[in-house]
């Protein structure tokens, strides 16, 4: 009996010991599959299924870590190869007419410092005809590509004066101000070869007038989600909610909300929902709309008006110039109360509400039904679009600034859901070094696979400097999944460049995040402490503090560097998108007072590049 009990109480401490070292593992994302092959150059050759821009360029960086950690000639020759595979690849998809794809690889080569095969501007201007040709083609997806061929000098001056000259037509001071002063700065004899730029400047300040309101009502639409009928209490009646929308050019296209339409595009919900648009001219006639495209991070979405025709638009304008307590105004639908203006300032243009950039806080009245409709400035023209505010506290109202979602548009006229590309990095804004460094990398993403290494620097990105999160995070996050950009850092006082791949973003990065790596390293992203584990007991985690990161959410703890850590659980919770973590540790302005508190953040962070 006595020996029965030993045996079990020794299993018991087995299945412990077994779950104590799997539950210890960190999960990584093993990109390569080994094969039974005599060299890691054979091994990542036959890890190259498919000749596609991010198959090739999977299979480069893999080559390329390889390469340095051994410069062979074998592993030189694989390198060489693959990019001798890019460049046929190129020529392929433009024999083809596969232009977009051609765009793709080329800009790939570019970036690793090869000479594309098929000239780098002759990618662009096939891709620029393809798209022009096309009578399905929006003219804000024609206007980006104008901007990268711009940006990447592939655009003649006579080309960008020309394009400038389109500005003025639509009577848009603020785009053609922005981009004369931008393309001033790359092409340097642009003003002295075109004077008229800058008298066409002068015209356009000349014809700024006070917004027309019942002109621009004419832009504005009220949004209806039809949800059927519901019955409460045995009483039946029409389940709708309403919210704002706006005209962006003359074929029927609406922005509004995500939030507005969500239970339309979302596979879970299992009601009957259809969206319906009103008019300003005909407010009693409820249209069919189609939702063309969404975005769950800066909560837009696309719609298209089906069986009838706009003339009136509204013009985008540039938020970037907005500064706090200019003069602002929306058009919207609050309680259902339609074609309301109300008006106020920029009370702050630096809210962090959003996974990627800063928001607008303004003092606007802004109620239930204003949801997507246009924040206007002084000169008629949308600088953001309205999506919350606080019923209970007047004045405290958000905008989604238009500068963001204008780089969004030609990803919503492709339909579905937009996607974006990330590094899988996290980025700290050190104020008082006035620099950004890499603070965290998540295993097998691009940062990681390239050799990027905490407390790198970053200082630029495809060759522009960086200054700011969210600029990072704009040059990043619309470049194509698959590709490489080059990323300039400075380790140790030394400045190198290193060829990053790209990966789709997730909707929620933390969640995957979760998935790959230690609670260590997901500790140190979500909170700002580097720390390392130096025990742990039934489930429960010791630490020693090694650095706090000033702004970050354990600084405002009072957490002492050096003191040790209690981790007792951490977890995420999907539903409410937060991380909930249960510490212990000592305050550092109290001596030696031990505090518990459990932490419930955002999973939702601003910093992931």
């Amino acid at each position: 009996m006595k020996a029965k009990k030993r045996v079990s109480v020794i299993a018991y401490f087995l299945m412990i010991a077994v779950f104590w070292l799997c539950s210890c593992q960190t999960i990584h994302d093993n990109s390569v599959t080994e094969y039974p092959y005599h060299s890691a150059a054979e091994n990542i050759d036959a890890n190259i299924k498919d000749d596609d821009t991010e198959s090739l360029s999977k299979g480069y960086m893999n080559a390329l870590k390889e390469y340095n950690k051994n410069n062979s000639e074998e592993n030189a020759q694989l390198v060489a190869s693959i990019l001798k595979r890019m460049n046929n690849l190129l020529k392929v998809y433009t024999e083809d007419k596969n232009y977009e794809q051609a765009v793709d690889i080329a800009d790939t080569l570019v970036n690793l410092g090869v000479e594309p095969d098929i000239p780098y501007e002759d990618c662009y201007r096939n891709y620029l005809a393809e798209l022009e040709a096309s009578d399905d083609v929006d003219n804000f997806t024609i206007e980006s590509i104008k901007n990268r061929m711009g940006d990447k000098k592939l655009l003649s001056e006579n080309e960008i004066a020309a394009f400038l000259d389109d500005y003025f037509k639509q009577n848009n001071i603020g785009l053609f101000s922005y981009y004369l002063n931008h393309y001033k700065e790359k092409y340097l004899t642009l003003t002295a070869r075109f004077p008229d730029l800058e008298k066409k400047f002068g015209i356009l300040l000349d014809n700024t007038a006070a917004p027309d309101f019942e002109m621009l009502m004419k832009s504005v639409v009220t949004v209806i989600l039809d949800k059927g009928i519901v019955i409460k209490n045995g009483v039946g009646g029409q389940d709708k909610s309403l919210g704002t929308g706006f005209f962006i050019d003359g074929n029927g296209y609406i922005l509004t909300n995500h939030h507005v339409i969500a239970e339309h595009v979302d596979p879970s919900y299992k009601g009957y929902t259809s969206v319906k648009v009103s008019l300003r001219d005909n407010p009693d006639i409820e249209y069919s709309a189609k939702v063309v495209g969404w975005d769950k991070i800066y909560d837009v979405a696309l719609l298209k008006l089906l069986g009838h025709k706009n003339e009136n638009f509204m013009i985008p304008g540039i938020s970037g110039s907005m500064k706090t307590g200019d003069k602002i105004f929306t058009i919207g639908n609050p309680l259902g109360i339609r074609y309301t203006v109300t008006s106020g300032i920029i009370s702050n243009r630096e809210i962090d509400i959003f996974q990627m950039g800063q928001g607008f806080q303004v003092d606007a009245a802004i109620n239930p039904g204003n949801s997507g409709g246009p924040l206007i400035d002084e000169r008629g023209q949308v600088v953001g679009i309205v999506f919350a505010g606080i019923p209970q506290y007047a004045g405290i109202s958000f905008a989604i600034p238009f500068e963001w979602v204008r780089q969004t548009i030609p990803l919503l006229y492709r339909g579905g859901e937009v996607k974006r590309s990330w590094m899988g990095a996290g980025l700290y804004h050190d104020y008082e070094r006035g620099n950004l460094q890499f603070y965290y990398l998540m295993p097998g993403g691009g940062a990681d696979e390239a050799g990027i290494l905490p407390g790198d620097v970053l200082v630029s990105i495809n060759g522009q400097n960086v200054s700011g999160i969210a600029q990072a995070q704009s040059l990043t996050a619309w470049e194509k999944s698959g590709g490489i950009i080059r990323v300039g850092i400075n380790r140790n006082g030394q400045n190198m460049e290193l060829p990053v791949r790209l990966d789709d973003r997730p909707q929620i990065p933390v969640e995957q995040i979760f998935k790959k790596d230690s609670y260590t390293n997901i500790i140190k992203l979500i909170t700002g402490m580097r720390i390392e584990q130096t025990r742990r007991r039934f489930g429960v985690r010791y630490y020693k503090i090694d650095y706090v990161y000033k702004g970050m959410p354990a600084y405002s703890l009072n957490i002492s560097e050096g003191d040790p850590l209690i981790v007792y659980g951490i977890k995420y919770l999907s539903k409410e998108k937060a991380v909930v973590i249960s510490i212990n540790y000592t305050n550092r302005e109290i001596s030696m007072m031990q505090r518990s508190v459990t932490l419930a953040l955002p999973a939702e962070i601003n910093n992931l590049l």
